[in-house]
């Protein structure tokens, strides 16, 4: 036995391992012993009975005692059917170093493969959606003037490329140095009902003759041989043509666009003059492909209904920042109210749920391990076969749910098991639209802070932990004082509207999703500081970080209790000397006299005021 696993420190590593021993221990030939692995894998009784006795048998021919046979058979019989064999083994583990290198450092290119790969498998395609949003990579919605046939990395962050409002996929992102490196943009092939050869001659025209300027354009232009009714309806509802017309103007549309781009079409494949000329552009003076612009468009959750509906998931809303808006009455809603006096006690959680995996029971019994993301985290919620019994028809991915349950310490997390559950409707708060938003975009580190050496939890606007991180760290270069303009110099590219930031440092900067701000005040991209209506507390740098993360915690929930849309903005005095003014953005108030009385009882007088 030494010799033959001597190379695994004496552990049963390889199929390999379990033949030599059977062949060596109890002389079966080799084929006789690979029929016993065969056997074990299949694991049935009868034969595993009659293997046992021919092995120890074959043992005490060997010069074994018949003790020792029977227990390096037991030894090998629950390990033979799941091990791999030697060769099969190095090839894994090659791959999974190959995989690991260019996951760490290129996840773009990496990610985008992934997901190519996987557009046939749903769940497991939805689930690398979900990987993306933990890694701090952003999805942009699929629009014809932007996506390939398939995933692309997309660093455009021109205005067409604003055709998602950055909802996630799931619960976490992180600012872990892909800001700089654009985001996934979905393919037109991803989208359902549609295929690559019919959506190839969308993007072949626009790579030899520009991008589309109108729908007009693109009746003009596209061949829609391949297309129909139903496929255009299927492109419009998963947000390609966002960035050429509403939505909601775009759908009741669709049969005159429909009948346009057919007719186009066979005007150009018979040579004949298009019959509809310059009239199919209203801005030629034309009305056959007028739009009515002036109703409202489709509300974000609609949108996101919708993409779920095509895409597999959504990205015009984000669950996480109506999710903090929501009153959770005696929820919770955010990670950081769980802490050591909530654990081991029965506890209700108001969250989104990302994701979803079955398993049963040692009887065969169904239960759920479900990721419930709340602001600030995610909590994994078990739901056992009692609880699912009840509840089975509301488990579902992308839903907000309230769960009572147990509540758990979990290898440094928490995890429910979950005694009751019903869905929660989430309040209807429409995602501002910022250049580069996109599902699960990391948020740049706050002008108080580097950026983070470990993952941030949330990357869909959770201003706690973002107020929690200028208050725990020094200001960097890029952070401008009272007497200094913002460092242009790490920020070429400054910023593109409230809610997008760029990580210290970085030439490029992530598209964001209502995450981050650009140092010393919010920029409006041009360099100018604004603030809009709000409330503006004044915290000051003591050499108690702890001291002074829990002071702006507290600050924080005193806010939440206040619903409004009023803006908030922090005013850190650092120790050395230097002010930074930061938006929390996406923690929205509702400023009044109280609010700021009870504000300034914890961060004293003066230290609340409502801005201009």
């Amino acid at each position: 036995m030494q010799e033959l696993l001597d190379e695994t420190y004496g552990v049963i590593v390889y199929q390999d391992q379990v033949l030599q021993i059977l062949q060596n221990f109890a002389g079966y030939s080799l084929g006789e012993a690979d029929t016993v692995r065969k056997a074990m894998g299949k694991k049935i009784p009868e034969l595993m009975a009659e293997e046992r006795d021919r092995f120890v048998s074959g043992a005490v021919q060997q010069g074994y005692t018949q003790q020792m046979g029977a227990e390096i058979f037991t030894l090998i019989e629950p390990f033979a059917g799941y091990a791999f064999n030697k060769a099969h083994s190095v090839s894994y583990g090659l791959i999974s170093y190959w995989t690991a290198y260019f996951k760490a450092h290129y996840p773009l290119e990496y990610m985008a493969s992934v997901l190519n790969c996987r557009l046939d498998h749903a769940d497991r395609y939805v689930a690398s959606i979900n990987e993306c949003t933990r890694m701090g990579i952003g999805i942009g919605l699929p629009d014809v003037n932007s996506s390939g046939v398939h995933f692309t990395i997309d660093r455009s962050g021109d205005k067409t490329a604003n055709s998602g409002n950055g909802a996630g996929a799931g619960a976490n992102a992180n600012a872990n140095g892909n800001a700089g490196l654009g985001r996934l943009r979905v393919g037109l092939a991803a989208i359902k009902s549609l295929g690559e050869a019919a959506v190839t001659p969308i993007v072949t025209e626009r790579a030899a003759n520009g991008p589309y300027a109108s729908l007009a354009d693109f009746c003009k232009r596209v061949d829609v041989s391949g297309l129909n009714r139903r496929t255009l309806e299927s492109l419009a509802k998963a947000g390609a043509f966002d960035a050429l017309a509403p939505r909601a103007s775009v759908l009741p549309a669709l049969d005159r666009i429909w009948a346009m781009a057919a007719q186009e079409t066979r005007n150009r494949n018979s040579g004949q003059f298009g019959m509809f000329g310059n009239e199919l552009d209203s801005g030629a003076g034309g009305t056959l492909l007028e739009l009515d612009t002036a109703q409202a468009d489709l509300t974000p959750q609609e949108k996101a209904e919708q993409e779920r509906e095509y895409l597999g998931f959504a990205i015009s809303y984000d669950p996480l920042r109506a999710l903090a808006a929501a009153n959770p009455g005696d929820a919770y809603n955010t990670i950081d109210r769980l802490d050591d006096d909530t654990v081991g006690g029965t506890v209700t959680l108001l969250g989104y749920i990302t994701g979803m995996t079955e398993r049963y029971t040692k009887d065969n019994r169904k239960f759920l391990r479900v990721d419930l993301a709340l602001v600030g985290g995610a909590v994994e919620t078990m739901v056992w076969p009692e609880t699912l019994e009840k509840t089975a028809s509301l488990w579902q991915s992308e839903i907000a749910v309230k769960v009572t349950g147990r509540l758990q310490a979990r290898g440094g997390g928490f995890s429910l098991s979950c005694y009751e559950a019903q869905e929660y409707r989430l309040p209807d708060l429409a995602t501002e639209a910022t250049d580069g938003a996109g599902a699960g975009v990391a948020p740049a580190a706050s002008a108080a802070s580097p950026a983070p050496t470990t993952p941030a939890r949330n990357g869909n606007g959770n201003g706690r932990q973002i107020a929690e991180r200028a208050a725990d760290a020094p200001a960097p270069a890029a952070a401008a004082s009272e007497s200094a303009p913002a460092a242009a110099s790490t920020r070429p590219n400054g910023g593109n509207g409230r809610g997008k930031g760029r990580a210290p440092g970085n030439a490029g900067g992530n598209n964001g999703s209502g995450n981050g701000t650009a140092a010393a005040g919010v920029s409006n991209g041009n360099g100018n500081t604004i603030r809009e209506p709000g409330i503006l507390i004044k915290v000051t740098e003591s050499d108690r970080p702890e001291q002074d993360r829990q002071l702006l915690r507290q600050a924080i929930r005193i806010m939440l209790d206040y619903p409004g849309e009023d803006k908030v903005y922090a005013e850190l005095h650092l120790r050395e000397g230097r002010r930074v003014l930061m938006e929390i953005p996406t923690i929205a108030t509702g400023v009044c006299p109280d609010l700021q009385e009870r504000l300034q009882q914890l961060l004293g007088a003066g230290c609340a005021a409502p801005t201009p």
